[in-house]
């Protein structure tokens, strides 16, 4: 066997467009070694839900697997449709690798195979405005906000109608009445960021920014208590970029991010996000920039500065009201279901709440990142519909997420078929917000 059929990759002529290396567990691995670990047990397959769904082998990550070890060896084309659906149903939940045990980075692999179909996923004009967040992110917060102005008028509704505009009616939905301005809101609060002299930066998600601006505020009350903090507003970092476009503009973003840190920041600086889906891509940093030595350690560097909001959280919490008891855990993010703050948190809140915590099984369902209700071929509706199922089965009043986008999409569904609950942020424990 020659030297490229023993690691072959999807696209040889554009190797830009895809991953060099992916981290695992036991260490870096180019894509087709990671990718041929997979020894077809079946255990990834019991936790997944959109092969719990249909049963169907191509919709399982073996099954995906699978499907890309035989297109790397010639035997299958990735523009079969079967591909295409196969690919479609995937939440890039991580659910898989949890519970693997050899850590197979399944999501990984997925990804690399649909930046080979080369087909934008999301509604055109829908992809249009997040790619324009970060060439031009003044014009893109302008855009944001006169829509959000516009919206109580009702022109939204006039919109679902003209033709590119039909997923305003989703959008819509999943927003609460009433959006405040993240601007307002932090001239309100009496100890404003400190963008001069700080010990810890926090980059507000996008939807705590423009859509959830209590999480931003909940986030800087919290950090503020022992630290001076500084926030960097309308601050994309590529992820993005990373699940829905073009992995080159990816790195593109997430390298002026590294620069601006290293420029402001000349000893090491904890920087923070409010979004579980941000902080397992930044944390992956250092995989886009394999083979790039400097672009590396870098990037090593700065993984280890990003932190969830999570790990500032005081040693002891103040118990909850009883009208928000019993409490359940979403565990629903990209990429990992198992992370250090994800279980952290889970057991500082099982041992405040403890019989009022709702311990789930690992076969329950969580609420699938935000964008994959927007692509063509998934299973958003199913996987919602079970997930609240689960949550009425429990009488759980109060859904602890950790995303903001995560809550706008549960909410959604749980004010259709259980308006008994809530999802709401988990930084508003600790806030007291509650």
């Amino acid at each position: 066997m020659n030297e490229l059929l023993e690691n072959p990759v999807f696209e040889p002529m554009r190797p830009k467009r895809h991953l060099h290396l992916v981290q695992t567990s036991f260490g870096d691995r180019e894509i087709y070694d990671s990718i041929a670990h997979c020894n077809r047990c079946g255990r990834c397959m019991q936790v997944c839900p959109s092969y719990r769904l249909t049963g169907l082998e191509t919709h399982s990550p073996r099954g995906r697997n699978q499907i890309a070890r035989f297109i790397l060896e010639g035997k299958f084309k990735i523009t079969e449709p079967s591909v295409c659906q196969s690919l479609a149903s995937c939440t890039l939940c991580g659910r898989c690798t949890q519970h693997c045990a050899g850590k197979i980075p399944t999501a990984e692999h997925v990804l690399e195979m649909q930046r080979s179909v080369g087909k934008k996923r999301l509604p055109v004009l829908l992809q249009f405005l997040f790619e324009l967040r970060p060439q031009h992110p003044v014009l893109f917060k302008s855009l944001v906000r006169l829509a959000l102005f516009f919206r109580p008028a009702q022109i939204w509704k006039i919109m679902y109608f003209l033709p590119g505009f039909s997923w305003l009616k989703q959008i819509d939905q999943l927003l609460p009445a009433k959006i405040f301005s993240l601007d307002k809101m932090l001239k309100q609060e009496k100890k404003l960021p400190d963008n001069d002299s700080f010990q810890v930066i926090y980059i507000p998600s996008l939807e705590a920014e423009f859509l959830q601006p209590d999480i931003a505020v909940s986030s800087l009350r919290l950090l503020q208590k022992q630290n001076r903090c500084s926030i960097w507003t309308n601050t994309p970092c590529g992820l993005f970029e990373y699940v829905y476009g073009d992995l080159r503009q990816s790195r593109r973003v997430l390298r002026r991010l590294i620069q601006r840190y290293n420029h402001v920041c000349t000893s090491p600086v904890p920087l923070v996000t409010d979004s579980l889906d941000v902080y397992h891509f930044l944390k992956k940093a250092p995989q886009l920039f394999a083979g790039k030595n400097r672009l590396a350690a870098q990037a090593e560097q700065f993984a280890q500065q990003v932190h969830f909001i999570t790990e500032f959280f005081p040693a002891h919490l103040t118990p909850l009201k009883s009208n928000l008891l019993p409490v359940q855990l979403d565990y629903g993010a990209l990429f990992s279901r198992e992370s250090q703050p994800m279980m952290a948190v889970s057991e500082q809140i099982k041992t405040l709440l403890q019989q009022n915590f709702v311990q789930c099984v690992y076969t329950d369902f969580d609420t699938p990142s935000f964008g994959y209700s927007f692509t063509k071929g998934n299973q958003n509706e199913s996987i919602q519909f079970e997930l609240v199922k689960t949550i009425a089965r429990n009488r759980a009043k109060t859904i602890l997420v950790f995303s903001g986008l995560n809550a706008l999409e549960l909410n959604k569904t749980l004010r259709k078929f259980y308006p008994a609950a809530r999802a709401v942020h988990v930084v508003h424990i600790a806030d007291e917000t509650l």
